[in-house]
């Protein structure tokens, strides 16, 4: 709600107040940008002593500093006297130097805090009474703030030109301007001010705080104009609107104090305005809470109507889901059984039918068949009967007739018997056809009612079988019917049981995930103490790291962000790595991490805080799970999957559902995006440098890895391994992470910011400060302070710290009080003050022998997390007891009874007691450590931090581990080595341990004292030693025997006889402003490379007799260089001051000299002496070279700088390299003579030959001279590149380049990259070309085909090109891909033109693909990019450079155009591209083939 700012009556008493809350908003506004760049600031100046106090740097007396009193006594002077300190007295010269008007106000400063608090430096710039007691900037007023940009110079870089233009003290400038509107309001009469002055302020505060070079973009500024605004429209709030006038009436009581002098009247209105704003806040608050009261009860009775409805409604709505889910489970049962039943009957009376059918006609077939034989048995026998008959008839009538007239008829007798005879033959003969037809005919009968029956079971057979079949087919459709919707049932319960396991496994994961991980322990003096990571969680500093080209490892910008840890742009990186030192918060990061993840599922209100950084947890919604693995606790594991088996699953199910759950984790990894956050990487022991993720799908799996910095520079885990390197060094805040854990460690009685306060004294009195920038460190001696046992924190000693954490442990596990004496000496010296340590030191004895045994055991499996039955073996159980007791060690259990694990609370505290062990046992040295680093040569730098604990219990102990140490790095990176080495200097410094006598061979050094000390200790066995950049540096290397690489860059003088006790020197280098006359090289026998500056110059004949030398490099004068005496050279650098004697090289079978490089050389003098040297280099008498330029067989670079050549003798020397059988590499920074010029701008080239007469360009300025090289050349394939391939050349010397081309007789193939359309001479024997443009519109590429289809041979062609329609209108070239379609009509109307392909392509971003817009089918004809080099390399450029007008590229486009002309001289290619510098609204690419046939 928006407050009324009209507190007064008169307006313009209104507009006064309102001016004063401007203020302060505005001063707000610019708190964080000073204090930014008052860090800067410090850095500018550098880095005092820490000692000095200002008193001592100001001379007495000083005019406006010194104030003499009685007795002429200075009371500025009156504590400290001046002294000189050349390191604070450079700091005080550079804060003058960046004081406007060379006058700073030392009164106020405190030059002893110059080196840790950057505000006092600023309050030099403050005006010079009322500020000595400001002790931030947050307290200062506006008034000192603005003084402070005005005044210091260093401003003027953060801040635009407008803003300083004219410059102070002009009344005119902006500044003086702002500064002069905080003065009229604060000194104001009558505290009134008009509508035209007030929007007059309101708006030159804006603009200041709108100032687009820092100010536009720092978040305080912009939440400053936003409240202005709403101050000027009447916006703010009421609370608002009160507590920024408490904090303007603030100012006005702290500038009173500082001795300002404010008008009556503005302070009666302030205090005026102030009570009547507090009065309409009290009744403002009197009447919201009312209304808040009766809200709450009205939202009460709601909230509880609301839920007696919802719960009805629930009730109801279950009990009809209910009823519903039985009515359809009753419905399906039921109709499932009587489908059942219909399909058993059917197929029952089926089956009946058959059988019926089957039994009928079975019995049909038999009656048939008994009537058929009935009949012809009964036709039988009545034949048989009728002839039985008739023949006794007839033998009757004889036998009668005979006897009644033998006598009668005797002589008839023959006749007779005759006639009987005929007779019966007759008979039979009619017997036996009338039973051959009966036959026949009950045959004939048979066969048809057999055919007939035999047909009707046939069709009564096929009837049933169909109907059989039908009824089967019937069956089967619905059996099938019933399986699908089995089946599909079954998918959809399956899918619906995943999408469920899917659901419980995030809810278990995040409930797993809140309950373990999400806790950390508030220090390792308790780790039983754990608080929510949010509420003790404090901004870590991250920044990004580069992997350089050489290895080294930069830090780039600040991470403050989820996206910029795994994303590069807008690509999502696979393998992101965060690494950092013990306790600098790299797993309280990841716990962060998790936690917000959980919260992105299923948020909580309580665990919400506010952030400024790495709050977009949008970004987290990328990865549907999340897998959080300790390494630690998986040491024996080597898979990811079994890992994730052990730690989660077996955590979060019970043990009949561990392979179900597995199972469902590998499904989810096939189809979802998930992150893995492996921690610890340093504390894991596999045998590969990385958990294996073999079988993983690397689509859907991000790997963020915690490590120490020292595990990552494992040679195994290679650059390409690591798409994102960060480096977590701290904290943002140490002071806001003190008051998140003293608020859960204090009383509720006690004041929490006072606490804060009398904390941070006490870091800043125990020089403490820098120790407390680890987490884990400053927890630690945050709660020793607060259990008031911080007395013995005194100095920087890490020993001294974890000293003070063993005595608190102690005394939880055995309170019982020992002091150490002369008749029981303390083992080591930072023991010599606890009283709890003694009681316990036998057990403290027998962990520490186990934390080294462990720690140096050659099973790195178990070196950091052991079993209990190791730990057995090491300790007894009262030990073991004390050692679980006090928190030393931790023990986990898990499943299994028997497979129970423990470590100590932290790796660094079992280096602690691993260094102790050594420090009372060190002949473990020898027998021990020195056989482990034999064995395990790269853990010399894991064993870092007990050398470092060393230093500071056994000096002489840690010397002898350093030297093994030491001997072991050779060979290894320097860099960490030495760090490791200084660290443990310090500490031995710190616990006053000597004698101090580290050992490091390989030495980069600066200015920093201790390392000066360090390399005053190892100077006899230094063997390597790099300095740079060092003004005025002085030392000695006369004792530097063993030296055998030296480095010598910068500002650096060296004496001439420097170096006279360096025989066994290598490897010299002094250069880069490294300065010596007459340097004596005569000792150093076994030098094998020299590199000199120009500034540094040699006795004559000093390198006259070095065979082992391979690599020489003088820029400056040098008489007398014998080249024949040198029998291993491979590298030779001069410059025209070398004077070389006529020797010839030696060329012999070892000699493989393969670089030449020579500055300021003159080819083109009449004496000719430079290109005598050129000959002599490469092996060949100058007498008889004289038409050529000979080269040495064996060489592959030339590099010319600031040398004067003619083209011609660079040709001449392109001819003989293209006799070479390998790639030669030339690089020109040379002026160049020309035939048209008698010399040339300075080119600046790459000239590459290969076999087969290759050569290619690359080239940064051209010029004529560089294309006259190309005159007549016999080179075949021609590449001609901008140097660094992402822009074309913009060609200067067009005619110079077209006329050599058509020189080129031999030429078959040209590639080109141009910065626009050139009309070029091509030579007829060009076979292929390709070429490239940054701009190709229709108009040039229809003069191309025109130029090309008017050749007196026939050709096919094919062209390829991009082109876009970009958005923003006035861009010059606007070519939407339609506008090429009137060329393909022109071509298609030419007789001798084929026209094969005309297709346009448009580029998808989201797939990074072309997709044609129609579905041609082109038969064999492949769509096929003519020259993928030039076209990636083009493509990437697009992509990852940003445009200078800041315009944004969405995509791409490309136009394919390829012609090949067919002739019998060869193909001919060319490819067009153009970039596009503004947003596309149209991204396409045409192809097109072509084919031109001329007739002869």
């Amino acid at each position: 709600m928006a407050a009324d700012t009209n507190i007064f009556t008169d307006k313009q008493t209104n507009n006064w107040f309102k001016a004063c809350i401007a203020l302060n908003l505005t001063k707000d506004g610019l708190t964080d940008f000073v204090v930014t760049e008052l860090l800067n600031v410090q850095t500018i100046v550098g880095r005092s002593c820490g000692h000095c106090f200002i008193q001592n740097l100001i001379p007495c007396p000083t005019q406006d500093v010194c104030k003499k009193r009685k007795q002429n006594k200075c009371s500025f002077h009156n504590s400290q006297q001046p002294k000189s300190c050349h390191t604070c007295d450079k700091v005080k010269q550079n804060i003058t130097l960046l004081h406007r008007f060379k006058g700073p106000s030392w009164a106020n400063t405190k030059a002893e805090l110059w080196a840790m608090d950057p505000w006092e430096i600023g309050k030099c710039y403050l005006p010079r009474d009322g500020y000595s007691s400001v002790s931030s900037v947050q307290e200062s007023d506006f008034n000192g703030v603005v003084s402070i940009v005005l005044n210091c110079t260093h401003f003027q870089t953060c801040l635009s030109a407008a803003c300083l233009s004219p410059p102070p003290p002009d009344k005119q400038c902006p500044l003086e301007k702002v500064r002069q509107i905080g003065r009229d309001v604060r000194h104001t009469a009558d505290c009134k001010v008009t509508d035209a002055d007030l929007q007059y302020f309101f708006l030159t505060l804006t603009t200041l705080l709108a100032d687009p070079v820092r100010l536009l973009h720092d978040t305080s500024a912009t939440e400053a104009r936003i409240k202005l605004s709403d101050l000027q429209n009447d916006r703010l709030s009421l609370v608002d609107l009160g507590k920024m006038l408490k904090e303007a009436n603030q100012t006005l009581t702290h500038a009173k104090e500082a001795g300002e002098r404010f008008s009556e009247e503005a302070e009666r209105t302030l205090k005026k305005g102030l009570n009547t704003l507090e009065a309409k806040i009290q009744a403002g608050k009197e009447c919201l809470e009312n209304k808040t009261q009766t809200s709450e009860q009205r939202i009460e009775k709601k909230t509880h109507s609301g839920e007696l409805r919802l719960e009805n409604k629930t009730e109801a709505g279950e009990q009809r889901i209910e009823n519903k889910t039985q009515c359809g489970e009753q419905s399906i049962e039921n109709k499932t059984q009587a489908g059942e039943q219909r399909i058993e009957n059917k197929t029952q009376a089926g089956e009946q039918s058959i059988e019926n059918k089957t039994q009928a006609g079975e019995q049909s077939i038999e009656n048939k068949t008994q009537a058929g034989e009935q009949s012809i048995t009964n036709k039988a026998q009545a034949g048989e009967q009728r002839i039985e008959k008739k023949t006794q008839a007839g033998e009757q009538s004889i036998e009668n007739k005979t006897q009644a007239g033998e006598q009668i008829i005797e002589n008839k007798t023959q006749a007779g018997e005759q006639s009987i005879e005929n007779k019966a033959q007759a008979g039979e003969q009619s017997i036996a056809h009338k039973t051959h037809a009966g036959e026949q005919s009950i045959e004939n009968k048979t066969q048809a009612g057999e055919q007939s029956i035999e047909n009707k079971t046939q069709a009564g057979q096929q009837c049933i079988e169909n109907k059989t079949q039908a009824g089967e087919q019937s069956i089967e459709n619905k059996t099938q019917e019933s399986i699908n919707r089995i089946n599909q049932a079954a998918i959809e319960r399956e899918l619906d049981e995943y999408e469920r396991g899917v659901t419980d496994l995030l809810k278990r994961l995040v409930n797993h995930y809140r309950d373990t991980v999400c806790y950390v322990p508030l220090s390792t003096l308790d780790p039983s103490l754990n608080k929510h990571i949010q509420d003790v969680y404090a901004t870590p500093k991250i920044r990004r790291m580069k992997i350089e080209n050489d290895g080294r490892r930069t830090q780039q910008e600040k991470i403050l962000t989820y996206k910029d840890c795994f994303y590069r742009g807008d690509h999502l990186c696979r393998r992101t790595y965060l690494q950092g030192e013990p306790g600098s918060g790299k797993t309280s990061f990841a716990a962060k991490l998790l936690d917000d993840w959980c919260n992105m599922h299923e948020s909580l209100n309580e665990s919400t805080k506010e952030q400024t950084a790495f709050v977009d947890v949008d970004t987290l919604h990328k990865f549907k799970f999340l897998f959080f693995i300790s390494l630690r606790d998986s040491r024996e594991q080597t898979h990811l999957t079994h890992m994730i088996r052990t730690q989660l699953i077996y955590k979060i199910y019970a043990e009949d559902e561990w392979e179900s759950a597995y199972y469902l984790v590998l499904k989810i990894m096939r189809n979802v995006m998930y992150l893995v956050v492996q921690d610890g990487l340093d504390e894991w022991s596999g045998k590969e440098a990385l958990p294996s993720m073999d079988g993983i799908p690397k689509d859907h799996c991000i790997v963020l890895t915690t490590s120490r910095p020292w595990k990552l520079a494992d040679e195994r885990i290679k650059n390409s391994q690591i798409d994102i390197l960060l480096e977590v060094y701290g904290i943002i805040d140490s002071y806001g992470f003190t008051k998140r854990i003293l608020r859960h460690l204090l009383d509720e009685a006690k004041d929490l910011n006072e606490t804060v306060e009398q904390f941070q004294e006490f870091l800043w009195s125990r020089d403490l400060d820098l120790i407390s920038s680890s987490p884990m460190l400053h927890t630690l001696v945050l709660c020793t302070w607060v259990d008031d046992m911080a007395e013995s924190l005194t100095g920087s000693s890490r020993c001294e710290l974890f000293t003070t954490l063993l005595e608190n442990l102690c005394k939880k596990a055995n309170p019982q009080i020992g002091f150490f004496d002369q008749y029981y000496p303390s083992p080591v010296n930072c023991f010599s003050r606890t009283k709890y340590v003694k009681p316990n030191m036998e057990h403290i004895d027998v962990i520490a022998k186990a934390a080294f045994s462990f720690l140096f055991s050659n099973e790195k499996e178990t070196s950091l997390v052991f079993s209990d039955i190791n730990l057995s073996a090491h300790l007894s159980e009262s030990t073991k007891q004390f050692a679980l007791h006090s928190g030393l060690i931790s023990k986990r259990k898990s499943k299994k009874c028997y497979d129970n694990t423990s470590s100590f609370v932290h790796k660094t505290v079992q280096e602690f007691f691993a260094a102790l062990h050594i420090s009372n046992n060190t002949d473990v040295i020898d027998n021990v450590i020195c056989e482990y680093l034999k064995s395990n040569r790269d853990s010399y730098l894991d064993i870092s931090q007990v050398l470092i604990f060393l230093c500071g219990f056994n000096i002489l102990a840690a010397n002898k581990l350093s030297a093994l140490m030491n001997l072991v790095e050779d060979g290894f990176d320097h860099d960490v080595f030495q760090s490791v080495i200084l660290s443990g200097y310090r500490e031995a410094v710190a616990n006053k341990n000597t004698p101090i006598d580290l050992h490091l061979s390989h030495i980069l050094y600066d200015d920093d004292e201790d390392l000066i000390n360090i390399f005053a200790l190892n100077t006899p066995r230094t063997r390597s030693l790099h300095v740079s950049y060092q003004s005025g540096l002085k030392f000695d290397l006369s004792a530097c025997h063993k030296l055998e690489r030296l480095k010598l860059e910068g500002d650096i003088t060296v004496l001439p006889n420097a170096l006279g006790s360096l025989k066994n020197l290598k490897y010299l280098t002094m250069d880069k402003g490294c300065k010596c006359e007459a340097l004596d090289l005569s000792h150093c026998e076994h030098i094998e490379s020299i590199e000199l500056g120009e500034e540094v110059t040699l006795q004559p004949h000093s390198i006259t007799y070095y065979k082992n030398i391979k690599c020489i490099s003088i820029r400056s004068a040098y008489k007398e260089l014998d080249l024949s005496k040198f029998e291993n050279l491979n590298s030779i650098s001069i410059s025209k001051k070398v004077q070389v004697l006529p020797n010839q090289l030696i060329v012999h079978n070892n000699q493989e000299l393969s670089v030449i490089w020579l500055y300021e050389f003159d080819f083109n003098r009449f004496d000719n002496k430079n290109m005598h040297t050129w000959c002599l280099l490469n092996g060949a008498n100058p007498v008889l070279c004289a038409d050529y330029t000979p080269v040495l067989t064996s060489i592959k670079e030339i590099i010319l700088n600031d040398v004067t050549c003619s083209s011609t003798w660079l040709r001449s020397l392109l001819t003989t390299l293209f006799t070479l059988d390998h790639r030669v590499w030339c690089r020109l920074t040379c002026d160049i003579t020309s035939f048209k010029y008698s010399k040339s701008l300075c080119t600046r080239a790459s000239i590459t030959t290969d076999l087969n007469n290759t050569c290619t360009f690359n080239a940064s300025d051209e010029s004529s001279g560089l294309w006259e090289i190309l005159l007549g050349l016999s080179v075949k394939n021609l590449s001609i590149f901008q140097a660094h391939r992402f822009f074309g050349i913009n060609m200067r010397h067009v005619s110079s380049l077209s006329r050599s081309l058509a020189t080129l007789s031999q030429l078959e193939t040209l590639r080109m990259h141009l910065h626009a359309y050139i009309d070029l001479q091509f030579p007829l024997s060009l076979n292929h070309v390709t070429v490239c443009f940054d701009a190709l519109d229709p108009s040039e590429l229809r003069q191309l085909v025109n130029k090309l289809s008017a050749r007196t041979h026939s050709l096919k062609c094919r062209v390829e090109f991009v082109c876009a329609h970009f958005k923003d209108k006035k861009m010059k070239h606007l070519i939407p891909a339609e506008e090429y379609i009137p060329i393909q009509q022109e071509l298609e109307t030419m007789q001798h033109v084929d026209v094969e392909r005309f297709r346009i392509y448009d580029w998808a971003p989201s797939t990074y693909q072309f997709s044609a817009r129609d579905s041609v089918v082109d038969g064999d004809l492949v769509d096929e990019i003519v020259d993928n080099e030039l076209y990636d390399s083009f493509i990437r450029h697009l992509m990852i450079y940003p445009m200078t007008d800041n315009r944004k590229i969405d995509g791409l486009s490309r136009i394919y155009n390829h012609i090949e002309l067919y002739t019998s001289d060869g193909l001919c290619r060319t490819i067009y591209l153009t970039p596009h510098q503004g947003q596309f609204d149209v991204l396409s690419r045409i192809s097109m083939r072509l084919k031109i046939k001329i007739q002869p």
